[in-house]
């Protein structure tokens, strides 16, 4: 089935798989190792040295594995980070474990060997990068809390809707938020007559001029309230990454020169 997808997206691939066979009492967490030859085995003893239970399970699986501890989420993740920062964590829970790789969703499923998993649930996703970088940590799905995965598709698309939105995956996520990039499109029309040119759009679209000219992911009016705009939508919404698209594209290279790494 993932296979299939990858016809809408062959830059990475992730599933989440849910079984039950944590022992009673114990939980989860799929780690990814920074380099193919991790020393695993340290990690694990670090692991059982700070955290005083013994013995701490793993379960290796292609280049990553999955550790199975007492160890509850109250105090798991900041403890994993604590050992070593480079190695990514991707899930955890009682049943939940998670893979995800850059690649087609033939070579990543081989690489994990997900045909061989068992489980009474998955959820996977294949991905084509339109607005930040093909990585193993732009990947989906992103496990924003104990046992729950979470992929996304598009962008939002105006301020009340966004903050709605990112109010739940920061609840959700928590101190993992900041690790989420959030990106979106911005379709820009360039223009000295922002209102006329705002009204021409919405009747062509037979939308309201109002919806439209406050809209996120438009970008219409001169290069100074183009770049006032992406300034607030950074500021009201937390979005930080733009792919600037429109019949303007090359007039917009002032904007992108102002704005990079500010």
């Amino acid at each position: 089935m993932l296979d299939v997808l990858a016809s809408r997206g062959p830059d990475s691939t992730g599933v989440a798989v849910y079984r039950h066979d944590a022992p009673p009492g114990e939980h989860k967490y799929s780690l990814c190792a920074p380099s193919a030859d991790y020393d695993w085995a340290g990690y694990v003893s670090a692991l059982e040295a700070a955290a005083g239970v013994v013995p701490v399970e793993f379960r290796a699986r292609g280049r990553d594995g999955v550790i199975v501890t007492s160890i509850g989420p109250d105090r798991g993740p900041e403890l994993l980070t604590a050992i070593d920062p480079s190695v990514r964590l991707f899930g955890y829970g009682t049943a939940i474990e998670v893979y995800k790789d850059v690649g087609p969703a033939a070579e990543v499923c081989a690489r994990y060997d997900v045909a061989g998993m068992a489980g009474y649930q998955a959820v996977g996703h294949t991905r084509m990068a339109t607005e930040s970088a093909v990585t193993t940590e732009h990947s989906h799905p992103f496990a924003v809390s104990s046992d729950l995965a979470l992929v996304h598709n598009g962008s939002f698309s105006n301020y009340a809707s966004v903050r709605r939105q990112l109010d739940v995956v920061r609840q959700a996520a928590g101190p993992r938020f900041d690790e989420i990039e959030l990106s979106c499109f911005l379709d820009v029309t360039l223009t000295d007559e922002r209102d006329r040119t705002i009204a021409e759009l919405a009747d062509n679209a037979k939308m309201d001029p109002a919806v439209l000219g406050s809209s996120v992911y438009r970008g219409i009016g001169t290069l100074d309230q183009v770049r006032e705009h992406i300034v607030r939508v950074r500021r009201e919404t937390g979005i930080t990454y733009f792919c600037l698209r429109g019949p303007h594209v090359e007039e917009l290279a002032p904007v992108v020169r102002d704005l990079s790494g500010t």
